[in-house]
């Protein structure tokens, strides 16, 4: 991951845009991606009782952050392989983010993962992706259909797919 630029800022600015946009419907978030620690304690910080943000760090951490053990040893945060089920139940969030993270897996761990984001989501899964021309908007979706919008991007890697701008991949059932 040497050399690249996560989209940490970019998520902390459109939290807020997000809250307001969804208002009472976006009451527990699960954060997955870099730096989740600090993400979260951003994401604690919102007055509001009826409020809750988890995460789950997909990478390495840098284990002198003290307050990161904290927010572990509370279950908060967990360490855990995206790319593998998550320890929690079916419609568990009201949101889940995700940043930096399904841009650098193959095709098959690609598809198992977002059916396994939309698992724990009950309103749907707002991706960022920061490597650059594969970013990947929020989309919402009924339980039985997934819609991916891919804005900008050239051949995805690992797979056999090649897309136009602005399209969309729908599917329902198995993987895309």
């Amino acid at each position: 991951m040497a050399g690249h630029t996560f989209c940490t800022s970019e998520v902390q600015t459109t939290i807020p845009l997000l809250r307001e946009v969804y208002d009472d419907t976006m009451t527990k978030v699960l954060y997955v991606g870099p730096d989740t620690c600090s993400m979260i304690s951003k994401l604690l910080i919102v007055d509001e009782d009826d409020y809750e943000a988890w995460g789950v760090e997909p990478y390495d951490f840098d284990s002198s952050y003290f307050h990161c053990w904290d927010l572990i040893h509370k279950g908060i945060i967990r360490v855990a392989d995206v790319k593998f089920d998550l320890p929690y139940e079916k419609n568990s969030f009201s949101h889940v983010i995700i940043s930096d993270t399904l841009e650098y897996f193959s095709s098959r761990y690609l598809n198992s993962t977002i059916f396994e984001l939309m698992r724990v989501s009950r309103e749907g899964v707002i991706i960022f992706a920061g490597k650059p021309l594969i970013l990947v908007s929020f989309y919402r979706y009924p339980k039985h259909l997934e819609v991916i919008r891919i804005i900008q991007f050239q051949n995805l890697p690992d797979t056999n797919l090649t897309m136009r701008p602005n399209s969309e991949v729908l599917r329902g059932g198995k993987g895309i």
